[in-house]
């Protein structure tokens, strides 16, 4: 019962990571420039409320659906 419930439990975190790359995938196809960043200039980002609201609700309904 034990291997199955860290199963379960396993499956749901790589859910969640698979929604995060496909949201970093996203931005990648519509981004202006697909050149790498530095990390400081990746934590400059400017993220609107609505923007983390909205993922934020994708994940919820994401973990409730998978």
């Amino acid at each position: 019962m034990l291997q199955r419930r860290f199963l379960v439990w396993a499956l749901k975190v790589f859910d969640q990571v698979v929604l995060g790359c496909a949201f970093v995938l996203a931005a990648a196809a519509v981004s202006d420039s697909l050149d790498l960043i530095s990390f400081s200039r990746f934590l400059a980002f400017r993220i609107k409320v609505a923007n983390f609201l909205l993922y934020v609700g994708f994940a919820f309904a994401w973990h409730g659906i998978f």
